[in-house]
């Protein structure tokens, strides 16, 4: 009789465990499914959404694909006139083709470069047609302490230079020529009728193309080309001339003075754009209503940028699958899993969802936003989403300014992810008596071998002291890290706001090569599931970002729904 009790009694528990187990459980959804996320990267960073460029046809259809989505999935429209957008203007410049060609006056051939291989245009070039003579001018500075085209003719020719400014010149004397626009306005003062920029960036490989949207301030050139060659091309472009480009600008930092000189080659560009300065765009605004009457008039707001630097003819397209459908589609998804919860596990606040526009211009569409959002007095805190789909490990930004809010986050991360990488920093400190005494051994051992080549002694003497020799650096981690980005529009109004990006991540920023082959899918998943993670906590209620007292010196009266 004992065995027939407890054998019934292990046949009733394992029972109810094989329904546990066949029974599909909604709380299951509260993971996050990297195929879905891959789903709508693949969508988003498509040929059919022509690279996502604000003002166009293909950014508004990707708006469409996404209002659809979150349709789909409960979310309720929360833009202007009770619709999902919010519209604003952004300077628009697509670009439809343009040709490159170099040639030795009196040669019959002629070589031709690739739009999208070997060179792209800057996102705000003009159009126009030059075929002229080139002078290499450096960076493009003709300050009056330091002018690179002082040595040089450049009326009616066309400019080459090298993107960036000098490293050893003051800030106060570079920051007029820190973007392509600056480096053209300069280019036609002196007469020159188009520019090459040699992309010098760090964020992208010898050989990629690379595009950024914001080229700096209007006005805009309306018919002065300007294109930027690969690091790989630059070596074709400075072949046979005076000196190779990376010989030029060593001699520039090594001897701190302009070295600037005339090219052999002629250059032949056409560019051909449809430049419009307001093509509207817009934000989508959609709004998930939380559950507790207590406190679903708090908002959490989630936003990533659906804006991208659009394509270039037909043969220069930039998908921008981390940068940042990434982003997006961790919104989308986090939206898919609250929407599939069960009514216990429903979020208490309300989730306000942004998918921004105008980021490529110096986030322009979180400004509308936040300028524009009725209820800005009750966000209680904004998560922003920022390339994702790379690196290798999370980095949550925001921990000097708002140390609770990222202690969510890290809080989710040690139940969840155990992703979470630690901010490292590369600093300077005073070097030990054994670093010292090592540099001077090293020191007589160069003046000896110098001794042997006069040469290799001249180019030692000349050698100026650079102010780091007393220095070494070292790596620190563990730093603080402000918001940036999309959470930059947040802080003058004192709303708590984290960035969720990742470490050693962006390999392919702003390049043709970002497309979702290349995602990380690993990072991407614990990326993903921590958003969703520190969003469903703060949407529970027990996270206080901001006291009523701290809203109403900002704000005054809160508005009433």
């Amino acid at each position: 009789m004992y065995n027939l009790y407890h054998c019934k009694k292990a046949l009733a528990v394992l029972s109810l465990a094989f329904v546990a187990i066949s029974i599909p459980v909604k709380t299951m959804a509260q993971e996050v499914n990297i195929d879905t996320i891959m789903k709508h990267i693949i969508e988003l960073s498509s040929e059919r959404y022509e690279g996502r460029q604000a003002g166009t046809y293909g950014y508004n259809a990707a708006v469409k694909y996404c209002v659809e989505v979150l349709e789909s999935y409960g979310v309720e429209p929360a833009g202007e006139d009770g619709g999902w957008l919010q519209e604003f203007d952004v300077e628009c410049n697509e670009i439809d083709n343009c040709t490159f060609h170099t040639y030795l006056p009196g040669a019959k051939n002629h070589d031709t470069y690739s739009l999208g291989r070997d060179f792209s245009c800057a996102a705000m070039t003009g159009r126009g047609y030059a075929d002229a003579n080139v002078v290499f001018c450096g960076y493009g500075l003709d300050a009056s302490a330091y002018d690179e085209y002082a040595n040089v003719d450049a009326r009616g020719k066309i400019v080459i230079v090298a993107s960036g400014v000098p490293n050893f010149l003051p800030s106060d004397i570079t920051d007029r020529y820190a973007t392509l626009r600056d480096k053209a306005r300069v280019a036609k003062m002196h007469g020159a009728v188009a520019l090459v920029s040699i992309n010098m960036s760090k964020t992208c490989g010898d050989i990629e193309v690379q595009c950024r949207g914001y080229n700096g301030k209007l006005p805009h050139l309306a018919t002065f080309p300007i294109i930027q060659p690969t690091k790989y091309c630059a070596e074709s472009l400075f072949r046979g001339e005076e000196m190779p480009l990376d010989e030029a600008i060593a001699k520039i930092q090594e001897d701190h003075k302009p070295h600037s000189f005339a090219f052999n080659k002629k250059f032949e560009i056409e560019t051909n754009t449809r430049y419009r300065a307001s093509a509207p765009t817009y934000n989508i605004v959609g709004i998930m209503h939380g559950a507790s009457k207590k406190v679903k008039r708090e908002y959490i707001v989630l936003g990533a940028h659906l804006d991208h630097v659009g394509r270039q003819g037909e043969t220069c397209l930039y998908p921008g699958a981390d940068d940042d459908a990434s982003s997006v589609a961790a919104l989308l998804e986090t939206a898919r899993i609250l929407s599939e919860l069960p009514v216990d596990k429903k979020p208490s606040r309300s989730v306000v969802f942004v998918i921004f526009s105008g980021s490529e211009q110096l986030d322009k569409g979180t400004y509308e936003f936040i300028d524009h959002f009725r209820y800005q007095g009750r966000i209680e805190a904004f998560l922003s989403i920022d390339c994702i789909g790379s690196g290798d490990s999370i980095d949550v930004r925001g921990n000097a300014r708002y140390p609770n809010l990222w202690g969510v986050a890290c809080h989710n991360d040690s139940l969840y992810t155990h992703a979470m990488g630690r901010a490292k920093k590369t600093i300077k400190v005073y070097a030990t008596e054994e670093e010292l005494a090592e540099r001077a051994k090293q020191k007589k051992l160069e003046e000896k071998e110098a001794a042997k080549d006069p040469k290799k002694m001249k180019a030692l003497k000349k050698k100026k002291p650079t102010g780091n020799e007393k220095f070494s650096e070292q790596v620190v981690e563990g730093f603080q890290t402000m918001p940036s980005g999309d959470a930059l529009a947040f802080q003058p109004l004192e709303i708590p706001s984290l960035v969720f990006t990742t470490f050693n991540g962006k390999q392919h920023t702003h390049t043709t090569y970002d497309i979702a082959e290349n995602i990380n899918r690993a990072t991407l998943t614990k990326a993903a599931s921590l958003v969703y993670h520190t969003l469903w906590d703060l949407t529970r209620g027990y996270y206080r970002g901001r006291t009523y007292e701290s809203k109403l010196q900002v704000y005054g009266p809160l508005i009433d729904d």
